[in-house]
């Protein structure tokens, strides 16, 4: 096991296409991070220039006290699980797990003896005379793993393990994998283009977008305090109710001006944060959960309330997800358009035709047993402790 280190790495291919940008991150011995970001953020390369599989072209990466710059992917002790598992059809489960240890040229005996002690691990025993086609996806995958667990090495490299997998399997395995390197305490980069799996799985998550990281932490502090627009509309699913909205004070009272209508914030709140203090008359992004829009006719009297009208309205057990519009212009930044873009182009475009408009759609999280009705005006609750600002120009977020 070991600790990885990037200092000021950079990736730059020979037709000047930068990948990856100054990237500066310590992932601990032991700890499972996970890189995430839309597709072309440069997860993956700077995934494949730990393992060797890319040139690092500027800063270094280190592994435990080494510099790996110049050491080929043999030398460099880790493994890779790829997208694809790449087995060898031709070969059964057994051969398959063994075949580094074969290239190593390790003694029969130890080679049978690690394979079944990694079968055991992952439940493959009974499977080890099979071949590759006659399994599942999940065993595939898990066949996958057993490869690059039989090297016992430093760090374990997993590029999208389970993006080829139904929604119920990836589940399941991503369950499997945590538990499994929380039990070896192998240190892990992990890939996903998926901010649950990625909020779900590690101890430490870093987004990344157009090969520059935004925000390293916990999948926590990143959910509850984002660094940026870009980060607070990522994680989160769903993710973050943006909008614009003046910041005024009227007889000492803090307040957001939100066309006719406002929200009041409670005293000292502009004295606990300083530089959002200075916005004062001054437009600014406001972001807020949805599990801190409440039902406003069950909410405590002391949270603020908007009219909004409801649109559509989910029924998900525990909850109700309640869609609504209210008037506030939207948030239709760069950095917002480049995540919405990821998932429906069309609505990024109607983002940014309409941001000038005063409406705004929100979700909100209401009691399963909430009587709501589709096309009401309905009072919307908010919880001011919870609404996070951002510079509208540069996408930071304000404190």
């Amino acid at each position: 096991m070991a600790e990885v280190a990037f200092r000021g790495a950079g990736k730059v291919y020979p037709d000047g296409t930068r990948a990856v940008t100054d990237m500066n991150l310590e992932i601990g011995d032991g700890e499972f991070m996970v890189f995430v970001g839309p597709s072309g953020c440069g997860k993956t390369t700077a995934l494949r220039m730990t393992a060797g599989l890319e040139e690092i072209t500027e800063g270094e990466i280190r592994i435990g006290e080494r510099r790996v710059n110049d050491l080929n992917p043999q030398e460099r002790d880790v493994a890779m699980v790829f997208q694809n598992y790449a087995l060898y059809p031709h070969m059964s489960v057994a051969d398959n797990i063994a075949f580094p240890l074969r290239a190593q040229r390790v003694a029969k005996p130890e080679r049978r003896r690690r394979v079944e002690e990694v079968a055991r691990l992952l439940d493959l025993t009974e499977h080890l005379r099979r071949r590759p086609r006659n399994l599942s996806g999940g065993q595939r995958q898990r066949v996958a793993m057993g490869r690059a667990l039989i090297r016992e090495p430093q760090v374990f490299l997993m590029d999208e393990p389970l993006s080829n997998l139904d929604a119920k399997l990836r589940v399941e395995m991503r369950g499997e994998i945590a538990a499994l390197q929380q039990r070896l305490g192998v240190t892990t980069i992990y890939v996903t283009h998926d901010q649950v799996e990625a909020m779900t799985m590690g101890t430490r998550i870093a987004v990344m977008r157009k090969g520059v990281l935004q925000q390293e932490g916990e999948p926590y502090t990143l959910y509850d305090t984002p660094a940026n627009l870009f980060v607070a509309e990522f994680i989160g699913s769903p993710p973050m109710n943006l909008f614009r909205a003046r910041l005024d004070v009227d007889g000492g009272q803090p307040l957001l001006a939100l066309g006719e209508q406002q929200i009041r914030l409670p005293g000292g709140y502009l004295e606990a944060r300083v530089a959002l203090g200075r916005r004062v008359g001054c437009e600014v992004a406001v972001g807020v959960r949805p599990e801190y829009l409440l039902d406003g006719a069950t909410a405590a009297p002391q949270h603020p309330r908007v009219r909004a009208r409801v649109r559509l309205v989910e029924t998900l057990g525990p909850e109700r997800q309640v869609h609504v519009r209210f008037p506030a212009a939207p948030v239709a930044t760069e950095d917002v358009l480049e995540v919405v873009r990821d998932v429906d182009r069309g609505l990024a475009e109607s983002l940014s035709e309409k941001a000038e408009q005063p409406h705004v759609r929100a979700v909100a999280r209401f009691e399963p047993d909430a009587q709501v009705v589709v096309d009401e005006l309905r009072e919307i609750a908010v919880v001011p402790e919870k609404l996070r600002f951002f510079d509208l120009e540069t996408g930071l977020a304000i404190s």
